[in-house]
Parts: structure tokens; sequence; C-alpha cells
């Protein structure tokens, strides 16, 4: 995989994500929980394409 500035925005998207996520679900805020799933969602699958692109 190459390590592009795209690559560090998607795993910050996907660390950041999991991290409101967890906040959210410790605070029970849903609007953090919500946020936080957005931004883990779109980090992972966006990295999960990265990947594949890069293996095929």
């Amino acid at each position: 995989m190459r390590w592009t500035p795209r690559t560090y925005l998607r795993l910050f998207l996907l660390g950041g994500g999991l991290l409101l996520l967890g906040s959210g679900l410790l605070g029970g805020e849903l609007f953090e929980i919500l946020i936080g799933s957005a931004g883990a969602v779109l980090g992972g699958i966006g990295l999960v394409a990265e990947w594949r692109d890069v293996s095929d």
C-alpha cells in the first residue's frame, strides 16, 4: 500500500471515528455515536478499497 495523504486521512477517520463512537457509547450521546460510526465506516471502507486496489 502506498502511503499518501489520502491514506492518512482515512486512518484519521477510522481512529477518530472509533474514539468518538466509544465516547458516545460510554456517555450515552446519540449524536457522538452517529458521527463516530459514520467516520469509522467511511475510514474503514476507504482503507479496504485502497488495500484491494493495490493488491490487484
